[in-house]
């Protein structure tokens, strides 16, 4: 028993040994940052959460941002129900993630500016170009303090998880739920005010998922059917308590301030107008679409929650007019100060028109475990997980349509199963 206790006791001094080394390994990076932010005043390069270079006023700064994401999955089907697919079961690797940024200000700090692109595997749509981010930014000062407006390609500013980087989610992916109504990146202008208690955004685009795309044809190339004739989206955030910062991940460290925020947004965008009729020209998509949703992040002392719902209708003359639901619930917890666990279900709710089998719900199961090399820090990560779909996983629709590629899902049979391993490093 002795030895026991003993063997114990030199076990739990090693392990708080290595938690204090990393815990000063942090103060380290900490501190290295604010002499960093202290010499930019004088102008030159460092790093301060970004490798930089900028000039002595501060007017003009470049900044270098990266995220690499490998993966390991191994999929798991119904062997008796996965002729479509061939094996019941398969793996390897992927390159989900090689992303680098480039961004900062230009002239003076109140013009802002990003450009990025995503070098990795960038499944969750194969028809976007390798340019994500590309936007121009002017951030209002005295009265209008708080304000911005921003132009160029970004994000259709509506769903909660497309707003958190890929690299601060809580499991390896986004869920499906978000993955099947994934607005992707559009081109336009958005408006925006940030208050400390609450923020709206407002953007005027071209449609969900219309990356790089003309206003009209050349010669030999024909206009984008995909673009709408106009969309419109809108989305609010209010913050009851803590700091926006907190909201820029789904985790919450240990030590961390209570936070609360319920936000909710709208998109509406139709087609069929734009465009000429003939030649190499071509009118846009006829259809009316619209989305909505509503969720909730609250945050505390090592513990995190998310939930929220999302819904859309989809009208294509002389097509098909559906509405389609869909709702998740996520939490974690920190078991030590770098082992956390967590947990997820995402609904699908389908209109059977759409789906074309039938079957109309479809039910999804995540549980893992992160652990963060360096505690209170995101910059290298471990993700290991399992996503198990209960129903059909959408069995004949196909990952296309569903956008569902991200998951490590193969949507061909009844019971799928996936385990993904993922190494992340965030810089």
């Amino acid at each position: 028993m002795t030895g026991a206790a003993l063997s114990l006791s030199t076990t739990a001094m090693a392990q708080n040994a290595d938690l204090d080394i990393d815990r000063a390994y942090a103060a380290e990076l900490k501190a290295d940052a604010s002499r960093h932010a202290s010499l930019l005043q004088g102008g030159g390069s460092g790093y301060d959460g970004a490798f930089h270079i900028g000039d002595a006023s501060g007017n003009n700064r470049l900044n270098v941002n990266g995220h690499l994401a490998t993966r390991y999955i191994m999929n798991f089907t119904d062997e008796d129900d996965s002729a479509a697919l061939g094996e019941g079961f398969t793996n390897g690797f992927e390159q989900q993630y090689a992303t680098l940024s480039f961004n900062g200000n230009v002239v003076n700090p109140q013009i802002t500016y990003n450009i990025s692109f995503e070098l990795g595997q960038a499944d969750r749509d194969e028809s976007l170009s390798i340019l994500r981010d590309a936007w121009g930014q002017y951030e209002f000062e005295g009265e209008g303090e708080g304000f911005y407006v921003r132009w160029g390609q970004f994000q259709v500013p509506i769903l909660n998880e497309e707003n958190i980087h890929n690299g601060k989610q809580l499991a390896v992916s986004r869920g499906p739920v978000n993955e099947f109504f994934n607005p992707s990146w559009s081109e336009g202008i958005m408006v925006g005010y940030l208050s400390d208690s609450f923020a709206v955004h407002g953007a005027l685009t071209d449609g969900i998922r219309t990356p790089i795309t003309a206003w009209g044809a050349t010669a030999g190339t024909p206009f984008s059917g995909s673009d709408a004739d106009f969309a419109i989206t809108g989305r609010a955030d209010v913050k009851f308590s803590g700091a926006w910062e907190q909201f820029d991940d789904f985790t919450s460290f240990r030590g961390s301030d209570t936070a609360l925020k319920v936000g909710g947004g709208f998109h509406y965008e139709t087609g069929g107008d734009t465009g000429q009729v003939g030649g190499v020209m071509g009118k846009t998509s006829d259809v009316d679409y619209w989305m909505w949703t509503i969720d909730a992040q609250l945050e505390g002392d090592g513990w995190n929650v998310a939930a929220g719902y999302v819904g859309h209708t989809v009208d294509v003359t002389g097509g098909i007019d559906v509405t389609q639901h869909g709702v998740y619930v996520q939490g974690g917890v920190f078991l030590t100060d770098q082992w956390e666990a967590f947990g997820r279900w995402d609904f699908l709710a389908m209109d059977e028109d759409f789906t074309g089998t039938g079957d109309e719900e479809f039910h999804f199961l995540t549980v893992g475990t992160n652990y963060y090399f360096v505690p209170e820090s995101h910059a290298v990560k471990f993700t290991g997980d399992v996503i198990y779909a209960l129903d059909d996983s959408l069995a004949g629709i196909g990952g296309t349509s569903t956008n569902q590629g991200d998951t490590g899902l193969l949507l061909g049979t009844n019971g799928e199963l996936s385990v993904r391993l993922q190494m992340s490093i965030l810089f």
